[in-house]
């Protein structure tokens, strides 16, 4: 039975200012594992005091202070007040905690060898998967002992059932969404006809508002408990119709609301709009467990507030999703794989741009630039036409503000080192007495095209979290957050077949700057009647492309005479076998250039089911951009050239024939031969 939040505020109560490497060190991951994270069998899963080399080829003898083996895991325990960045002297060489820990796994059997280090001074929990990083180097997972009740999830990975989360929010984001597909559940069953097209949208509609209403108690957005003591004001069986009001005075303009007879428990909501609440739909009669789960998980243990939405929506759509990827597992584009779409395509590019400017030594040359940039970021326009819950869109918007924030950030700097404050007699400088916002990062400029309706409402509601979230780091640069609420319906994420329209009317090609995405991954000989008849709009009679392959063509169509630069996450049979010459031929005679490629890889969804996918980025303009780029787990290269099948080479094209190129004997029968 899994441990509750009050479990671990016990355990960090117990342990806060305490810890004795030598004579707490068991009592302390005994408890951890039988409390917060509620293993009745800790004591068999738990060793201590190991005994094992320090290093594969060394003589030398230690002793591991903690192993999980069914977590593959490897503890270095210090006591409270131990740095452990700092290094102490073992066998007479300096060494971190976690070079000791690494040097006690170098020296373990091969079956014996642990996945993850922990090294933990009982008020820091810090951990590295050697399988992304082998040598330790990078930044761990790290958790205060203080945060544990709000993030337990991070370290549930100790139960041997699943991975380590890579941050805090990743941890958060799987369990969140696990929570909203066990609401999800029990909210379908109470449905009269939960698997029609009707049921399905509006449950989806309601799980997604539930959700957004928990995060922003949590964020600050509205007053902390607000939501929940809304929810304490009923009971299960009161629960459908408090909903009902709740949804339709949210929905409802402060000026055209009936302050005078309004229930105490709406008044501290604000009018939201956005489009989030204001249709009308079906909520069947709700229960107790229902209402309790909402109250106790959703809004007691979770911190809504620390959800990555890049990661979240994709979670959430998987979690509420009637289809058999549910059945399966979590589904979600790792941040990183998402990354090697949208660094090489632009992000890399404006990330060294703002560091040139930031070292500009002359006060007057770098303001000028710093605002000339920032007008820049501000004007950028994206289109993802396959956007499913809008990670693409998301995680871009999340960097493009950071990107901002180090602009405000020091711009304001600048401000004070030459005394140019303006007083308005609190302090402020000038752009935060401005009536109007500084922030020029707008999510109208993150445009989608999803055929999924529920999909698109996680899209736009990832992008009002980002925005909130943005907005709070912001602040600390500014001192002040603008138009909290209403929210603004940007109207960018459109629902319908992208292959059937035409992307000008979602967003003009003129206007649009990147066009980025991870189109369908589906094979030309598992198309269904519908998506043959897609293609065939496209390609005509070219039966032999799978279907990621339209998008390509949309974009290359699209961008015709314009400055936009794409790039596609696909399967790696687009650049490799017969798919090739049908469809990089016509494009390259069209004018399509490969500007940078990831060449055969696998795409780790992150999912508990992963499928482990070999796809291929493929990035591509109109306009040859130089230098070209070859993308690989070990670096970057940088090329004159890449052609269609992804190599630093000429452009060829190898074709199906049915004669040979040459005079050799004519091939009349075959057969398998089995050795």
């Amino acid at each position: 039975m899994a441990g509750t939040k009050q479990d671990a505020e016990r355990f960090v109560a117990e342990w806060q200012g305490r810890g004795n490497e030598d004579q707490d060190t068991q009592l302390f991951w005994i408890d951890l594992m039988q409390g917060p994270l509620g293993l009745d069998d800790a004591l068999r899963r738990l060793r201590f005091e190991v005994p094992t080399k320090t290093d594969a080829d060394s003589d030398h003898e230690g002793y591991v202070d903690v192993l999980i083996p069914s977590a593959k895991v490897l503890v270095e325990q210090k006591s409270l007040g131990i740095d452990l960045d700092k290094p102490e002297t073992r066998q007479g060489r300096p060494v971190t905690p976690v070079q000791q820990a690494l040097g006690y796994s170098r020296g373990m059997r091969w079956e014996d060898k642990p996945r993850y280090l922990i090294t933990c001074n009982f008020s820091a929990f810090r951990v590295y998967d050697l399988n992304k990083d082998p040598l330790c180097q990078g930044e761990p997972l790290t958790l205060e002992l203080a945060d544990l009740p709000r993030n337990v999830a991070a370290l549930r990975f100790l139960d041997g059932g699943h991975a380590a989360p890579a941050s805090l929010q990743q941890a958060v984001s799987e369990q969140a969404g696990a929570f909203m597909g066990h609401i999800h559940d029990l909210i379908a069953a109470k449905f009269k006809d939960p698997d029609s097209p009707g049921s399905h949208h509006a449950l989806s509609v309601l799980c997604t508002r539930l959700m957004f209403l928990m995060f922003c108690e949590d964020s600050g957005l509205i007053d902390p408990d607000t939501f929940r003591d809304f929810l304490q004001a009923y009971n299960g069986s009161q629960l459908r119709q408090a909903l009902l009001a709740l949804f339709r005075w949210l929905d409802t303009p402060t000026e055209e609301r009936d302050l005078d007879y309004a229930e105490d428990v709406l008044r501290p909501f604000p009018y939201t709009d956005g489009g989030l609440f204001s249709e009308a739909i079906e909520i069947p009669m709700l229960d107790d467990t229902i209402w309790n789960d909402l109250i106790t998980t959703g809004c007691q243990e979770y911190d809504w507030s620390n959800v990555d939405p890049t990661v979240f929506g994709s979670i959430f759509e998987g979690a509420l999703s009637h289809d058999a990827r549910r059945a399966g597992g979590m589904h979600y584009t790792s941040p990183e794989n998402i990354h090697k779409v949208i660094d090489p395509l632009f992000l890399d590019g404006l990330t060294q741009e703002l560091d040139g400017i930031l070292e500009e030594p002359a006060y007057n040359k770098r303001m000028a630039a710093l605002e000339r940039y920032h007008d820049k970021l501000g004007s950028l326009t994206f289109l993802d036409p396959a956007c499913g819950s809008g990670n693409f869109l998301t995680e871009t918007y999340v960097c493009l503000r950071r990107l901002e924030n180090r602009v405000l950030s020091e711009e304001r700097r600048m401000q004070q080192a030459s005394d140019r404050k303006v007083s308005t007699g609190q302090g402020e400088w000038a752009f935060e007495a401005s009536v109007e916002s500084p922030v020029k990062v707008k999510p109208s400029h993150f445009h989608g095209i999803e055929i999924n309706d529920f999909a698109c409402c996680v899209a736009r509601t990832a992008l009002w979290i980002a925005e909130k979230q943005a907005d709070t780091d912001t602040q600390k640069v500014i001192s002040r957050v603008y138009d909290e609420f209403p929210l603004t319906d940007y109207e960018t994420i459109v629902e319908g077949n992208a292959l059937r329209m035409d992307w000008d009317e979602v967003v003009p090609a003129s206007e649009c700057d990147y066009v980025m995405g991870n189109p369908p991954f589906i094979g030309y000989s598992n198309l269904d009647k519908g998506q043959n008849e897609d293609r065939a709009s496209i390609f005509g009679k070219v039966k032999v492309l799978d279907y990621v392959a339209c998008w390509y063509k949309k974009a290359s169509d699209y961008i015709h005479g314009m400055h936009a630069r794409c790039a596609f996450v696909s399967t790696n049979s687009v650049c490799q076998g017969q798919q090739v010459e049908p469809l990089w031929r016509p494009l390259f005679e069209d004018g399509i250039h490969i500007d940078f490629a990831w060449p055969t890889f696998v795409w780790n969804s992150e999912a508990t089911d992963e499928a482990h996918v070999h796809v291929v980025i493929v990035g591509f303009s109109r306009e040859d951009v130089m230098p070209k780029r070859i993308y690989a787990a070990d670096g970057v290269r940088e090329v004159e050239h890449i052609n269609a099948y992804l190599a630093p080479a000429g452009d060829a094209f190898v074709t199906r024939r049915a004669e040979p190129i040459c005079r050799v004997p004519e091939m009349v029968a075959g057969a398998n031969l089995h050795c």
